[in-house]
């Protein structure tokens, strides 16, 4: 019996192709803050980002979740 049982709807493949961009953008914003030369204002400014990123992919997570189970 095959593991997938359910298919990708049209709807799925664009919340997952969301998910996907949302995530690069996440990895970028992590990495910025890893430069040892940021100021304290720059620091702020990408954590703040990076706070409305994970708050936005969570949610987006929650829709992907409803979506895969209907």
């Amino acid at each position: 019996m095959p593991i997938l049982t359910k298919k990708i709807t049209p709807y799925l493949k664009i919340l997952l192709d969301e998910l996907k961009q949302q995530c690069l953008c996440t990895g970028k914003l992590i990495q910025q803050l890893e430069n040892k030369n940021l100021t304290s204002n720059q620091f702020d400014a990408i954590m703040g980002k990076l706070m409305a990123q994970v708050v936005h992919l969570r949610s987006h997570c929650e829709i992907a979740e409803d979506e895969w189970l209907k």
